[in-house]
């Protein structure tokens, strides 16, 4: 399964840039050296990274050099935001410091919702699904897509349906339809 390193919006152009190079986060032990995940920002898919280490660490034992390796001037301002994201952080908590290295940037934006699709907006999926699928596709799977492409929502439809909570049957059909796709070779990740 895929792995996925998140940022809020405001790390973007530091991540792209490469003057952010490790995130900080509570104790986890999903990354390993050598992985490749991909990240976003903001939403955003910006590309995939490597992830070159993983170390734990208590707060008390932060350094300027992993601060300014996070995009901070120093310790301090790192320590004060971790505290604003975490919440109370006593010097003797650890946490998880992950460098990572951009390897491959997006050719052009995808939004993280779209980022299932490869890249693709689901209502140009749910059309092309209905031009050339339909041989292959079952009734219901044809009223969801056909709903899709006329609402252009994934929510509108999953509220028709009867709760938010049917968005998942939805974005079912939509993935099924894409991988369909790129068997039949009418598709293309874009990345």
């Amino acid at each position: 399964m895929a792995k996925h390193l998140e940022f809020l919006g405001n790390y973007a152009k530091k991540i792209i840039s490469g003057e952010k190079k490790i995130t900080i986060r509570r104790k986890t032990k999903r990354y390993t050296p050598g992985d490749i995940v991909y990240v976003h920002a903001g939403g955003k898919l910006l590309g995939r990274a490597i992830i070159k280490n993983v170390m734990h660490v208590r707060v008390k034992d932060l350094s300027d050099e992993i601060a300014r390796r996070d995009g901070f001037k120093n310790k301090w301002e790192l320590i004060s935001t971790l505290r604003k994201h975490f919440g109370d952080l006593d010097d003797d908590d650890e946490l998880t410091v992950i460098e990572f290295e951009l390897i491959e940037k997006v050719p052009r934006e995808i939004m993280s919702s779209d980022f299932p699709y490869g890249g693709h907006d689901p209502i140009k999926i749910a059309e092309l699904a209905l031009k050339y699928l339909k041989d292959s596709l079952s009734n219901d799977d044809i009223r969801i897509l056909e709903d899709v492409y006329k609402s252009k929502s994934i929510r509108h439809v999953a509220l028709k349906m009867g709760s938010l909570k049917k968005r998942k049957i939805v974005r079912a059909v939509l993935r099924k339809a894409y991988k369909e796709l790129l068997e039949r070779g009418i598709l293309r990740p874009m990345f």
